[in-house]
Parts: C-alpha cells; structure tokens; sequence
C-alpha cells in the first residue's frame, strides 16, 4: 500500500514506494520478453484525500508518468537503471467502481475518487527489461496537476498492483 504525502505544490513529484516485487513478478513470467507492455494499476483502500496527477506530461526533461526500474543484468554482470514513460493520454485510463465505466482520455488522473470510487490503470508501452532480471528497485513517477486545499491534504491509502499479463496493452 502506499499512503501518498499531501500534494503541496503543482508540478511537484510524486513517487511511489518501491514496487520491485511486482515489477519481477510480471517480468519473471512465462513468455515476458524486454519490450512488452506493462500495466501498473492504483486502487483505493482508505480515506477521503485525492492526488491529482497529469496522466501525460513532460517534467523536467521526463515524460510522466514514468516507471523507473534498477536491475542487475547478467551479461555482463552489472547494475542498471532504466525509465519507461507513458506515450500521451491513451496510456492509461480511470474506471468508476461503482458503475464501471472507464474514462481513457483524461487530462489527469484523480486518485482515488472523482465524485466516486475509481481505479486507475497506468500502461507503460514498451518495457526494455529482459526476463528474469534481478529487480532492485522500481517505483512511478506522477507530475502533481492540482492542488486542492480539503482534499489533496487529507490522507488516503492507495493499493497498488501490477496486470499478471506479459501483453496487458
């Protein structure tokens, strides 16, 4: 789970913890290959705060949101860090809890309510990490969008998971 800080300021970062257990679970899969889609997904668990956060846009020099993932590759043995963004808005996507439907286009994601419960799907489109890395750290990157005094100071518990699918786009 990961309880975000209060969003203090727009276009400030907002960095996930470490998701390297599900980052090696989807990339240790049979039929992962380096390239595939991966898709990241947010879910709410408590409280009543919202982050709003840009679902496609460049931040000092890094199109987020972004995946950043630390490896060890084996040939030759080294350490390695990459980052995998998103391409614009069809890379993600919100879905209201209650009713299901999905919203695929919007400017910003609000996590983890927009008048209701949603979920939030991040895809990354092209993910370069062979199968079987060892994955030291790995979390996303957000860009803040807005700022709302009342809601993105309040708390809010966020589940985040990964699509078990080696092709999720």
């Amino acid at each position: 789970t990961w309880r975000p800080p209060a969003s203090t300021a727009v276009h400030e970062v907002l960095e996930t913890p470490d998701l390297s257990a599900i980052i090696t679970e989807i990339s240790s899969q049979s039929g992962w290959a380096a390239g595939n889609a991966m898709t990241i997904l947010f879910g709410h668990v408590s409280g009543s705060g919202v982050r709003w956060v840009e679902s496609a846009r460049e931040n000092n020099g890094i199109m987020t949101p972004a995946l950043e993932i630390s490896y060890f590759a084996a040939t030759p043995p080294a350490s390695n860090s990459a980052q995998f963004s998103v391409s614009g808005r069809p890379d993600g996507g919100e879905e209201d809890v209650g009713n299901g439907n999905m919203y695929l286009d919007s400017s910003d994601y609000e996590m983890m309510h927009d008048g209701s419960e949603q979920v939030v799907a991040v895809v990354f489109p092209s993910v370069d990490i062979e199968a079987g890395m060892s994955i030291s750290n790995a979390y996303v990157l957000f860009d803040v969008d807005e700022v709302r005094p009342g809601q993105s100071d309040q708390d809010v518990t966020i589940n985040i998971y990964g699509e078990a699918n080696v092709s999720p786009a």
